[in-house]
């Protein structure tokens, strides 16, 4: 088996204190890669990159092979935070993230809807 989760979901599914995620300075102390048993069945866990940069962003530079290309490679995560990493061979790092255009529930202003 082979987790690449966020962070958070990492520390719940390996049944670690998640609290310091939540609070000040928001570091995490568990990120590296983890192989044990699960069930007894074994299991690889991607490495974390930081508190809010998880085992799926690592996972996912590992599948592009973002680490052997000359040329740029954006990777987009199309999950809660919407993280970027774009890069190549030489360097990689985050991508500036997309701004969330203001959304509220319901039809009209009043309730909810498009503020756009």
């Amino acid at each position: 088996m082979v987790l690449a989760a966020n962070t958070t979901m990492t520390y719940l599914f390996m049944g670690w204190d998640a609290e310091e995620l939540g609070q000040a300075p928001f570091e995490a102390s568990r990120l590296g890669a983890v192989e044990r048993q699960v069930a007894g069945v074994p299991c690889f866990v991607f490495p974390g990159l930081s508190a809010f940069v998880g085992g799926d962003i690592a996972a996912g530079i590992y599948a592009c092979r973002m680490e052997e290309r000359e040329e740029l490679t954006l990777l987009v995560d199309l999950g809660t935070n919407g993280e970027m990493v774009l890069g190549n061979r030489h360097r990689r790092g985050p991508a500036p993230p997309p701004r969330a255009l203001p959304l509220r529930e319901g039809p009209t202003r009043g309730s909810g809807g498009r503020t756009w």
